[in-house]
């Protein structure tokens, strides 16, 4: 949240005075400017994907299945599951 404000007021305030202020790092910023930059990760890519596929798995279900069911099936389907984004299992 400050690294934001920081982004939306560097144009008028000094980034220095503006961390100095929130209680941020002038470094920590500019890091999160450049993750920011980039987009998300191909983790966070494949957690987005993996949450959508159990989503639509539970709801698909009437949403009765639960997480052993849900991720037995997932496994059995296409061999993904949490084990594939770094979740237990």
């Amino acid at each position: 949240m400050k690294f934001r404000l920081i982004h939306a007021e560097k144009d008028h305030h000094d980034v220095s005075l503006l961390a100095r202020v929130l209680g941020v790092s002038r470094q920590g910023y500019y890091a999160w400017a450049a993750r920011l930059r980039r987009g998300p990760s191909a983790q966070a890519r494949r957690d987005t994907e993996l949450t959508q596929k159990i989503r639509r798995h539970h709801q698909a279900s009437d949403e009765i299945y639960g997480v052993p069911r849900i991720h037995a099936d997932l496994r059995e389907l296409d061999g993904s599951g949490w084990a594939a984004s770094g979740w237990p299992g």
